[in-house]
């Protein structure tokens, strides 16, 4: 197709950026439902907790309207600890490994089983924490019970005006019902036991074929109502307002899978550049302050890696600033002998192409116009960042782009 001189100038003006294809999206991931789900071990704290039972009503109400008392654990620290911590980990795996979509998170189908792999180790331990907790409930119990009883110790010590420091003893009766006021909230063994649960479903993405499938389908209904609306007689009423309803169902459920896939296109596009952008403008500021990349070198390698795992349509524009972010932060060049300068420079014609292309996606990424990077860029500047890096010049490089779009 033949290309006319004022198509060209307009074509030249635009900030062209990589889009995927549904095809390559519904190919290339898998949807992944994390499920993780325990026995919280906590109870909210009460007045009583705090030795405030014989407070003023007013107060109370004050605090009860107005004031979270918070929780109190029901096991030891080490072990909440221990299980907050594997379930945190699990769902930071599950965000940096796959790209957030109004379909779900997509993880690369290339991607899978590693994934996989550190998912199970993780609900490997959690499950031996299960386990413990089942086999030892009883002992937790008692532990928990020692723990408590000092606590009731100061709360009767508050309610009653002493001195918290003050020697006495609480009645056996306040400690008691104190302590079994929160014991009894302490479900079963078994109750525990069978309150974890860890999982994941995997699931394909629709399909193009599918999504075709559905536009044939909502056509047909609306076919089939405007044929029976033509002939409109009392006793065909109730079946008219049965095709109305199926027509309308499938053209809205139609539409909304549209929109859902016009989105998912876009964030994809989008979330690898606003990752990178977010790197380069961290490693940026790291230099400005140091006057080196040090550590940060660090944090760029992983956040290099991460992005590539998750390129799976190969878009070659993220490839290329890959490359050249590793070829800075390389670990066998010493540090003595990396230039900062050109480390610096490089850093700031990258961010100022992908922060290019994010305007031209309808992002708003960070301002970085402390560190040299515009906050106004358009195709022109693009292409001198490009030129600067690559060595391309605008017509070879809007050439190959516009291959790379088709």
């Amino acid at each position: 197709m033949e290309t006319n001189a004022s198509d060209q100038k307009i074509e030249e003006k635009k900030i062209n950026v990589f889009r995927p294809n549904w095809n390559q999206i519904s190919q290339g991931t898998v949807l992944i439902d994390l499920h993780i789900g325990y026995w919280r071990a906590q109870t909210n704290l009460n007045l009583e907790d705090l030795g405030l039972e014989k407070a003023p009503e007013e107060y109370k109400q004050l605090l009860k309207e107005n004031i979270n008392l918070g929780s109190k654990r029901l096991i030891p620290k080490s072990i909440y600890n221990a299980l907050s911590c594997l379930e945190g980990k699990a769902r930071n795996t599950l965000y940096k490994d796959t790209i957030p979509s109004p379909w779900g998170y997509l993880l690369p189908k290339k991607n899978y089983m590693t994934w996989k792999e550190v998912m199970e180790g993780f609900k490997e331990k959690m499950f031996e924490i299960r386990d413990s907790l089942y086999l030892e409930r009883d002992s937790i119990v008692e532990k928990m019970r020692e723990e408590y009883e000092k606590a009731a110790l100061y709360a009767y010590k508050i309610s009653t005006g002493q001195d918290v420091n003050s020697l006495s003893e609480p009645p056996k009766e306040f400690t008691d019902r104190f302590v079994s006021s929160i014991l009894n909230r302490i479900p079963s063994a078994e109750e525990i036991r069978d309150s974890f649960h860890f999982d994941w479903i995997p699931s394909y993405v629709l399909t193009p074929s599918e999504l075709e499938e559905d536009k044939i389908k909502a056509e047909k209904a609306r076919q089939s109502w405007e044929e029976q609306k033509a002939e409109v007689r009392e006793e065909n009423k109730l079946a008219l307002a049965e095709k109305q309803l199926d027509f309308e169902i499938r053209q809205k459920t139609l539409a909304s899978k549209l929109s859902r896939v016009d989105q998912t296109l876009d964030l994809i596009a989008s979330s690898l550049r606003e990752t990178l952008y977010d790197a380069v403008v961290n490693a940026l500021q790291i230099i400005k302050k140091n006057d080196c990349l040090g550590g940060g070198a660090r944090s760029l390698r992983t956040i290099a890696s991460q992005v590539r795992s998750l390129n799976f349509m190969e878009d070659e524009d993220i490839e290329s600033y890959l490359v050249k972010i590793e070829g800075l932060i390389d670990s066998k060049i010493p540090i003595k002998d990396r230039s900062v300068e050109e480390t610096q420079n490089t850093l700031k014609e990258i961010g100022t192409i992908i922060r290019g292309e994010l305007l031209a996606l309808g992002s708003n990424p960070r301002t970085a116009k402390d560190l040299e990077i515009p906050d106004v860029i358009d195709a022109d500047r693009v292409r001198k960042s490009r030129n600067i890096l690559f060595g391309e010049t605008p017509k070879e490089q809007l050439s190959q782009r516009n291959q790379r779009s088709l």
